[in-house]
């Protein structure tokens, strides 16, 4: 189990949770026993942009598992208005993976249309290969997946990307241009470093 220092606090990490809940006093829609996932935007539902629906952008936002405990842990606490019920036919591990898929699935509609479009996807992490697997579902002509390591390159293989790249190779502009025929349509930038950020 993973966990962290806070200023002389033991916090344990993680925001992509499944989990059942044990206490629910005065919490509507929820149950003790109802299996739930994560929403990890912890807002203040009282700024302008709260007031507006646009709470992913909360002015006085915080992260669940990100300074603030986590679920890594045996059992946390999270507002009730935090957690969506799971449906019987879905699986822990498939629920689990509902905030990062929410998540590529935005990034995917900002990008509009992908049918035939040429499609760079930096990082090969979790975001970045459900990026490859919705980029290709949209009808993406190609799609070139950049990663450090080895291994999350070859899983990106097999999920279908075009081709992949090593992250840190110093030609990797060069021949991701030379990949996709002149440069790609659509980047999506799945790590945010100063490197990816230089490389999209």
């Amino acid at each position: 189990m993973g966990r962290t220092h806070l200023g002389g606090r033991r916090i344990f990490p993680g925001h992509e949770a499944v989990g059942v809940v044990e206490w629910a006093p005065g919490v509507k829609g929820l149950k003790v026993g109802d299996r739930v996932v994560v929403e990890p935007n912890l807002v203040c539902w009282k700024c302008k942009k709260c007031l507006v629906g646009r709470y992913n952008i909360c002015e006085n936002l915080r992260v669940f598992g990100f300074g603030t405990p986590g679920a890594l842990a045996d059992a946390f606490v999270i507002r009730g208005d935090r957690l969506h019920k799971v449906p019987e036919a879905i699986l822990d591990t498939e629920a689990a993976l509902v905030e990062p898929v929410a998540a590529a699935v935005h990034a995917r509609r900002l990008a509009n249309d992908l049918r035939d479009k040429r499609v760079l996807v930096l990082g090969g992490g979790t975001m970045g290969l459900l990026t490859l697997v919705l980029a290709k579902l949209a009808g993406a002509m190609q799609v070139v997946v950049t990663d450090l390591l080895t291994n999350k390159r070859a899983i990106a293989q097999r999920l279908g990307a075009n081709a992949v790249l090593d992250g840190k190779d110093p030609n990797l502009i060069e021949k991701a241009v030379e990949i996709s025929g002149g440069g790609a349509d659509v980047v999506f930038d799945c790590v945010a470093s100063v490197d990816t950020i230089d490389q999209g």
